[in-house]
């Protein structure tokens, strides 16, 4: 077999792989502040 080929298709494919799975950020959140200006509370526990 040829090893050229092989190392071929494993370079293509984590090409492929880190195309598909690591992006561009579009929109910066501010780390201090929440989206709508209010603060954000925990999810409550819900007793049973």
């Amino acid at each position: 077999m040829n090893w050229w080929l092989l190392a071929l298709a494993f370079v293509l494919g984590v090409v492929l792989t880190f195309a598909m799975t690591v992006r561009r950020v579009r929109r910066e959140i501010p780390v201090g502040g929440a989206a709508g200006g209010e603060e954000t509370q925990p999810p409550q526990d819900k007793e049973t």
